[in-house]
């Protein structure tokens, strides 16, 4: 393996990556503590965009949001989530929706071609809540997530998925130490709860957990770390 370049243009929050410049090769986006979201082109070593200023940052994600065959880039900051779209060269903020989020899902769970955007954040009374908007940010429902702190896709060969929580109550201390950490499946658009871990050992963050076929039998384990470490469900 070759170590070719390291990318060092922001303290980076988040990244994810995709195609947005046409060549073949996945790009590099990130959104930076500084609250601008940035495009890297990874085959030519360039900065091909970035945005102006966001008020704090927490996600950022790439999909098709509107069935056109071309991404756009959506950014959760601290106090709204933003869809930018191509034009031309540049990307321009297309939607946009007031929510204090802290993390955030972009994927069609309900299998009819358009993403749906999930974010997690605070509702009345400084509840955790998740609030459900459509592919052009429009809020379709909400609903309480109790004490949860990040939320994943459930992986399935079904059109329609669920949603996977991770749960902790805060005991005030370190977030390692909180009581009761849990994994939750649950109803995308209801919220109603499917299934339930036992308690694990430290809570899972962000991007702290896939699914994956670990011993080749064909069925898909969940793996997740926590600060304790690795773990792969039987």
């Amino acid at each position: 393996m070759k170590f070719e370049k390291a990318l060092s243009l922001w303290p980076c929050i988040d990244v994810t990556h995709g195609d947005l410049t046409g060549d073949g090769v996945d790009d590099a986006i990130g959104i930076g503590s500084d609250g601008h979201v940035t495009v890297w082109d990874v085959k030519n070593q360039t900065v091909v965009w970035s945005s102006t200023t966001l008020n704090g940052a927490q996600r950022v994600a790439v999909a098709d949001m509107d069935g056109d065959g071309v991404k756009e880039i959506i950014a959760l900051a601290s106090d709204r989530v933003v869809i930018y779209a191509r034009s031309g060269s540049i990307y321009i903020e297309r939607a946009s929706y007031s929510v204090t989020g802290t993390d955030m899902l972009v994927a069609d769970t309900d299998g009819d071609g358009k993403p749906e955007v999930y974010v997690l954040g605070y509702g009345q009374n400084s509840q955790f809540t998740m609030n459900v908007l459509n592919n052009q940010l429009q809020l379709i429902t909400s609903y309480a997530a109790p004490n949860a702190n990040a939320v994943y896709l459930e992986a399935s060969s079904f059109p329609r998925k669920n949603l996977v929580l991770a749960t902790a109550a805060s005991t005030g201390n370190y977030y390692p130490y909180a009581s009761s950490p849990q994994l939750t499946i649950i109803d995308p658009l209801s919220g109603a709860q499917i299934w339930t871990s036992p308690t694990l050992l430290g809570i899972l963050g962000k991007n702290a957990l896939s699914f994956k076929d670990t011993n080749g039998d064909g069925e898909l384990e969940m793996v997740f770390g926590s600060a304790y470490g690795m773990f792969v469900t039987r």
